[in-house]
């Protein structure tokens, strides 16, 4: 069945994190993982980096600077959520309004969470990582077209890499299941095929 359609533009503040190996424990911290519910995870996000251990904001973050608290996009270093494959990482990025994620590249159980959750991953080089992080420092706009596999800036755009099933995956709001059921012929004719030459296999369906 179909789930949910991604939006084909994110458009927003970017907030970046210009730091390598940012593991799931940093994106949320264990503590706050008890549950198996993906709600509430936003105000955990970043815990660590956000508040000081007293509590209290810790203005040298960015998402605590009024320009960047309500950004949609993340800019982040090399490697980004590495460490364990808990999918509450996703779920605290989503829930605090993430809607995607430039990175030079991902820890793969992480990406493939985010996938699963409409969360976009946008793969760039080093290179141009390094010109967005210059860019998004002044709190400008930066526009991600999906379909083309472009962002868009007021100074410049520049393609990034996304798998294409991936693409279509978000594009079309398709689930692991509806996919599936595409190739639901294909199936049938395998399943008649074992059918025939493992008979023994299906006794008890048969029965």
């Amino acid at each position: 069945m179909k789930t949910k359609e991604i939006k084909k533009i994110i458009q927003g503040i970017t907030a970046s994190i210009d730091q390598d190996n940012i593991d799931t424990d940093m994106i949320i911290p264990k503590d706050y993982i008890k549950g198996v519910s993906s709600k509430k995870l936003g105000k955990h996000l970043f815990s660590y980096l956000r508040y000081n251990k007293n509590n209290t904001p810790n203005n040298d973050f960015v998402l605590n600077d009024p320009i960047f608290s309500q950004s949609k996009i993340l800019l982040c270093g090399r490697n980004f959520g590495c460490g364990s494959s808990r999918e509450h990482a996703v779920w605290s990025l989503k829930d605090y309004g993430i809607e995607a994620i430039i990175a030079p590249s991902f820890a793969e159980i992480f990406y493939q969470n985010s996938i699963r959750n409409f969360l976009l991953l946008a793969t760039v080089d080093q290179k141009t990582y390094k010109n967005l992080v210059t860019y998004v420092k002044s709190g400008q706009l930066l526009k991600i077209d999906i379909s083309k596999s472009l962002i868009i800036t007021n100074e410049f755009l520049t393609t990034f890499y996304l798998r294409e099933a991936d693409k279509e995956f978000l594009l079309n709001g398709e689930d692991e299941l509806t996919i599936a059921l595409k190739h639901k012929i294909h199936i049938k004719k395998f399943e008649d095929k074992h059918k025939k030459h493992y008979p023994w296999i299906f006794l008890e369906e048969i029965t």
